[in-house]
């Protein structure tokens, strides 16, 4: 006879900063929503590289998304107004977005030997608090700032030297796009078969973000390449992934990543860290990407 052993998992707790967090999207889900239907299209993202005014640091993960939606290029948090001996306006309109805090020592726990210390450290964990931040070029009194480009970023040539850079084989033919994880193939329609050259190229980024996590690149876990939930996953962070990179060749991306937002939500109640947790894996595949 086999003996099995059973357990029970917790159910994915929820905090406050992270369901603030997804009221915010799903309000500019709604937003871009109603926008469209009244044929009053605005482009869902238009610069992906917002930075913190003080530290000139690009926003990454979720704030990543969440600043992509405003036009604003630098964005300054009210105590650094204040430093500065400048005044917030009152009609300001701040963002919310998500800060990693990490857990410090107490004060008896200051006091053991350095081993032991680093010991504790390592089990703590940071954890998620929001805060405001406003568009810098609203601030009065605040001088401008120009950011330079980030050293450590690769730039391509064109689109099809980005691809071949990636190492993933692209067959065209059939009716379908889709990414073979074995043989590390993506397989996509003609160029002709899509209605502008910028749809193909989308769908193309869709399927390079999923080849990311190949085992020869990221080495992410294969069975999340089946069907159900967790490829339904993959696909969300693919769209994350893909929308940057879209906006990095000047492509504007479309609809899709909303539909998988869209599909998401009802989720989200189960799994709170969903849209957060997505973001951060989508950076990943930026990073693998576009850093040196």
């Amino acid at each position: 006879p086999k003996c099995y052993y059973s357990f029970s998992v917790a159910k994915k707790k929820g905090n406050k900063y992270v369901e603030e967090v997804n009221q915010i999207i799903r309000g500019l889900w709604m937003e871009h929503k109603i926008g469209t239907e009244r044929n009053e299209r605005k482009p869902l993202f238009h610069i992906l590289d917002k930075r913190n005014y003080d530290s000139g640091h690009c926003y990454r993960g979720i704030n990543r998304w969440l600043t992509a939606l405003y036009p604003d290029i630098s964005f300054i948090t009210k105590d650094s107004i204040e430093k500065r001996g400048l005044t917030l306006p009152d009609d300001a309109e701040g963002l919310t977005v998500v800060a990693w805090v990490m857990p410090k020592l107490t004060k008896e726990e200051k006091k053991l030997p350095k081993k032991e210390r680093d010991a504790l450290m390592k089990k703590k964990h940071p954890f998620m608090v929001t805060h405001r931040i406003y568009a810098a070029n609203t601030i009065p009194g605040l001088d401008p700032k120009d950011f330079p480009e980030d050293k450590n970023t690769k730039t391509f040539e064109s689109i099809d030297a980005f691809v071949k850079a990636t190492g993933v084989v692209v067959k065209e033919g059939g009716n379908k796009s889709t990414y073979a994880w074995e043989e590390d193939i993506i397989h996509i329609p003609r160029h002709q078969q899509f209605d502008t050259e910028e749809d193909y190229y989308r769908e193309l980024f869709r399927m390079v973000a999923l080849a990311a996590n190949n085992k020869s690149r990221l080495n992410a876990n294969e069975k999340k390449y089946q069907r159900g939930k967790k490829y339904g996953r993959e696909s969300l962070i693919a769209e994350f992934a893909s929308s940057y990179i879209c906006s990095k060749f000047g492509i504007e991306p479309d609809d899709k990543v909303i539909q998988e937002l869209n599909h998401w939500f009802n989720a989200l109640d189960a799994d709170p860290h969903l849209l957060v947790s997505a973001a951060q894996q989508a950076e990943k595949i930026l990073d693998y990407y576009f850093k040196c």
